[in-house]
């Protein structure tokens, strides 16, 4: 049995993810930005209280997240080099059954 995959393929794929992890966290840095140009925009009793709560909800939600796709990302950029080596390791192996 040989398991094939299209490694460059799944490298591009990966590379990908990666850029747009990359682009997620600039996007979640210009959303910080934001809320806090809310925090000196606005005054009220419940100014500080929205602010928190989406600092603490959705940035580090959201940052989390980035951080897991490009976690995944990277996995996928080194698959194919694992396929490699699966293949080198075993392609000559014989079972008989």
């Amino acid at each position: 049995m040989k398991i094939t995959i299209d490694g460059s393929n799944v490298n591009k794929i990966g590379r990908s993810i990666v850029e747009s992890s990359n682009t997620l966290i600039t996007d979640v840095s210009k959303l910080e930005s934001i809320i806090s140009d809310i925090n000196t925009a606005w005054d009220g009793a419940d100014e500080l209280k929205y602010v928190n709560s989406m600092k603490d909800k959705y940035i580090k939600e959201i940052t989390e997240f980035s951080k897991m796709v490009q976690k995944y990302g990277e996995y996928l950029q080194n698959v194919p080099g694992a396929y490699d080596l699966l293949d080198e390791t075993f392609s000559n192996k014989n079972i008989n059954v």
